[in-house]
């Protein structure tokens, strides 16, 4: 699962510290993608 933040969950519902998600997997959504993208980039740099 991929929370607000586009940080990925463990099967126990935890956060994996350092693991963000960009993009979908289902459907052909470029703009999600991009938006998704973005967000974790951000994150995944702590600004």
């Amino acid at each position: 699962m991929i929370m607000k933040y586009t940080e990925i969950l463990d099967t126990d519902g935890n956060v994996i510290p350092g693991l963000y998600g960009a993009g979908r997997v289902y459907g052909n959504d470029t703009m999600g993608n991009v938006v998704f993208g973005k967000i974790a980039g951000k994150n995944a740099a702590g600004k």
